[in-house]
């Protein structure tokens, strides 16, 4: 069709995608050996996870994630854009938040669509490097979607396959813990209009994405 490979990111092109017709105890025997260990954990721990659409949540979240950002060197969305994200998707948006003692620990903002839920944000305090409130949130977000009808969880971003230094690297072990099958979704591509403009713009992107490790 004469398209040409977008260098921009636009979307999850590689994620983990988790079958909720399965039982809870097929889940768990699924995840990685490590992972369920980690969920069994953070029950013993007494690590609460609760889910919320308020607009304070969304405070909340905004807050924490831009102390995660400053820490793992990424950009985050702003709290205007987050706003206009629940106001688009109304009660289908959610934030899912562990907690030890009342104090934070991880959270996640779920997005829901159909039949699929997406682990479109995350967020964590230091307290997450020690505590497995990560794994908590993510199990519990997985037995609530279950109960709700939803037939997949897209945990929405991995590192492709030999990249170490992809920006998602990080968190690819964790996600992939969950059991799930790796997908491969076609990358963003472009329609040249104009050559000459459209060059500029590709270096550009080009540069910007190498710059984010993506």
């Amino acid at each position: 069709m004469g398209l040409k490979k977008s260098p921009m990111h636009l979307a999850a092109e590689h994620t983990v995608m988790i079958d909720l017709n399965l039982s809870e105890e097929e889940l768990l025997a699924n995840m990685r050996r490590q992972t369920r260990y980690e969920v069994r954990r953070a029950d013993k721990l007494g690590i609460k996870v609760v889910c919320s659409n308020d607009e304070e949540i969304f405070k909340e979240f905004q807050k924490v994630q831009a102390e995660t950002a400053r820490r793992q060197n990424f950009v985050p969305p702003s709290l205007k854009t987050l706003l206009a994200e629940k106001e688009a998707f109304g009660k289908n948006i959610v934030i899912y938040k562990a907690e030890l003692e009342n104090e934070p620990v991880a959270y996640g903002l779920i997005i829901k669509n159909g039949l699929e839920a997406d682990y479109y944000e995350a967020a964590s305090t230091i307290l997450n490097r020690k505590m497995p409130g990560a794994y908590a949130l993510l199990w519990q977000a997985m037995k609530d979607l279950k109960k709700e009808g939803y037939a997949r969880f897209n945990l929405w971003g991995i590192a492709p396959a030999g990249q170490p230094n992809h920006r998602y690297a990080g968190v690819t072990t964790f996600k992939t813990g969950f059991g799930g099958k790796v997908v491969e979704f076609v990358p963003a591509h472009d329609l040249i209009i104009s050559k000459v403009r459209y060059m500029a713009d590709f270096a550009f992107e080009t540069i910007r994405k190498k710059k984010r490790r993506l």
